[in-house]
């Protein structure tokens, strides 16, 4: 597998009996693909902070406004299944290049124009970037650091996808209210170049592999269609009517041909996704973990400012900092659980992140509009603590035993799954506190209490497959 390979010492599995040392090659470019990603998402969820500016400066109304934050996750969901082939046909300079140019792209366009949908096309470029990088960054990690090395680089990786979507508000807010929202892309655009010239010096030039098969085109359209129509059909629920078409067939559209997919991968001689990964026992039930994990991370982090900025009756500035604890967690816990992964094993790191994580998520389920923001901010900050642990010692350990050969798969089609799942999730959770807290006669928190409870659900499945299911040995 090139994207992943290239340049490197290569272990015969996996889990190599010896252990190995790390090359400064696997470090820097892994470091260069963890920063990358980190830049995508960054700029997906700054977004949020800066999206009032932008809507004014086009001349947008809201629902307009809203495309940019939905397609980015849209072309995100979409892009990631398809990496898999690209990874295994073109070396790994090609496809990182091929990814910061997109980025650089994206985000020269975002900054230039006066078009509110050339501004949704750079948009688009960015998300493509980031769909690329982040099943690459763990496939690359699982493949080139040794079993002993590679909880600690899960660690890292997990600054980019627990760290950089917390702080992303923070920074979007401060160039919106500072030198401007525009302004942003261009740190964006710093930030690819330097990437690019660095894998450019570190990454050899070589031939592309012929080893990848053809590209099925329909599993490509299936899956668009799939993740997709899933993806889209949960975006629309926070802005439209629940009966609406916008709505059910999207979703419709997505199932059925997720279902299709599903049926081509195992029929195919050459499939976009191979689906031996769920062969392996670890990857089997991480898979659901990673998923209960996720879809209890992302609902709270999308309802939460709604609770404060509504029933709590506090300012924007009150939902970014009720996840600055949030923020500081991810930043020292991801890190902080890789290393000790490494040294103690996956299972004890993650039942101890399981038990805050259960606490902070069955504590939130019981607050109000007269709970003080800072017990809210702490109660997040512990759940934040649990899943920011639980995070890169749950990745290492769901991708230890799958065979090298198809890492790239498992990778990517967890990203994709994850990705999908939440959304569905964060969806459930808004209709919770849409129809049940404006029912006549009821509480208003009562519907965001269902919703917190849906977290906190997710969060008990969690711990309980931690329990019975994570094994080390």
């Amino acid at each position: 597998m090139s994207a992943q390979t290239e340049g490197a010492q290569k272990p015969k599995s996996t889990n190599p009996t010896s252990a190995e040392r790390v090359t400064a090659f696997a470090v820097i470019v892994f470091t260069m693909i963890t920063i990358g990603c980190a830049a995508g998402n960054f700029s997906q969820t700054a977004m949020n902070a800066m999206l009032g500016d932008v809507r004014i400066d086009f001349g947008v109304d809201v629902d307009t406004s809203q495309l940019l934050s939905t397609v980015y996750m849209l072309v995100m969901g979409i892009t990631v299944p398809v990496v898999t082939y690209v990874a295994k046909r073109f070396s790994l300079r090609t496809v990182l290049n091929i990814a910061w140019a997109f980025l650089a792209l994206g985000a020269f366009i975002d900054f230039v124009t006066s078009n509110f949908w050339v501004f949704l096309f750079g948009r688009i470029l960015q998300a493509i970037s980031t769909g690329m990088v982040m099943p690459v960054g763990m496939a690359f990690a699982m493949l080139n650091f040794p079993p002993n090395r590679q909880g600690t680089a899960m660690g890292l990786s997990g600054m980019a996808v627990g760290f950089a979507p917390n702080v992303g508000p923070l920074i979007g807010g401060a160039f919106s209210e500072g030198i401007g929202w525009r302004y942003f892309f261009i740190v964006v655009v710093v930030i690819a170049a330097v990437l690019c010239i660095v894998t450019c010096v570190y990454c050899k030039r070589e031939s592309n592999k012929k080893d990848a098969g053809h590209l099925d085109g329909i599993s490509v359209v299936l899956s668009t269609l799939g993740f997709g129509g899933i993806l889209l059909g949960c975006s629309n629920a926070s802005s439209h009517e629940l009966t609406s078409p916008t709505i059910w067939v999207s979703l419709a559209v997505g199932v059925i041909a997720l279902v299709l997919f599903v049926v081509r991968q195992k029929s195919s001689k050459t499939p976009l996704i191979n689906l031996a990964i769920f062969k392996s026992y670890r990857f089997k039930n991480g898979f659901i973990l990673q998923n209960a994990l996720t879809g209890s991370f992302m609902g709270v982090l999308l309802i939460l400012p709604i609770f404060v900025t509504n029933l709590w009756g506090g300012t924007a500035v009150d939902s970014g900092l009720v996840f600055i604890p949030t923020a500081f967690a991810a930043g020292i816990f991801n890190p902080l659980a890789g290393i000790l992964s490494d040294k103690i094993g996956p299972r004890k790191i993650m039942l101890c992140a399981g038990i805050f994580l259960l606490f902070g998520s069955c504590s939130m389920v019981f607050i109000d509009e007269t709970t003080p923001l800072w017990l809210i901010a702490t109660l997040q900050g512990i759940r934040a603590m649990g899943i920011s642990s639980c995070m890169s010692p749950m990745f290492q350990w769901t991708l230890s035993d799958t065979p090298r050969e198809i890492v790239m798969d498992g990778s990517s089609f967890s990203n994709t799954v994850r990705q999908s799942f939440s959304s569905i999730i964060a969806a459930i959770q808004v209709f919770l506190i849409v129809v049940f807290g404006g029912m006549e006669g009821i509480d208003p928190a009562f519907g965001y209490h269902l919703a917190f409870g849906l977290s906190a659900l997710l969060s008990i499945t969690t711990f309980l497959i931690v329990v019975t299911k994570v094994r080390t040995d």
